[in-house]
């Protein structure tokens, strides 16, 4: 009867561990599902992060490129204008000139015609 009531002594502390046990694994278990559930939930987020700085980046290539172009095309412009410039600044001075030499040239009609 003893040896019995013995082993059903520690059977109830096996089982009464058992069940600790359990409890315990349990409530790692619950937890370990919460971290997951958060880190689920930060996940969730940085996807969506992501996908945002994602399109921002590409949003941002596509301006650096129409503004690329544009700074071509104004370049380009700039060129076209200082040859232009150029030009008309040529045949201004070459218009003056000939005003002045023909200037000159009554000038000197003017002092012959005084000096006779």
């Amino acid at each position: 009867m003893v040896t019995c009531r013995f082993h059903f002594s520690i059977v109830i502390v096996i089982i009464t561990h058992g069940v600790l046990w359990l409890s315990t694994a349990q409530s790692e278990l619950a937890e370990t599902g919460a971290q997951l559930k958060s880190v689920q939930e930060q996940l969730v987020k940085a996807l969506a992060d992501v996908a945002r700085l994602s399109d921002e980046l590409a949003t941002s290539e596509q301006v650096r490129q129409q503004t690329d172009k544009q700074r071509q095309l104004l370049d380009s412009q700039l060129r076209e204008a200082e040859v232009k410039l150029d030009a008309v600044q040529t045949e201004t001075t070459h218009v003056a000139r000939k005003t002045v030499d023909k200037l000159e040239q009554r000038v000197r009609r003017v002092v012959i015609l005084c000096n006779n």
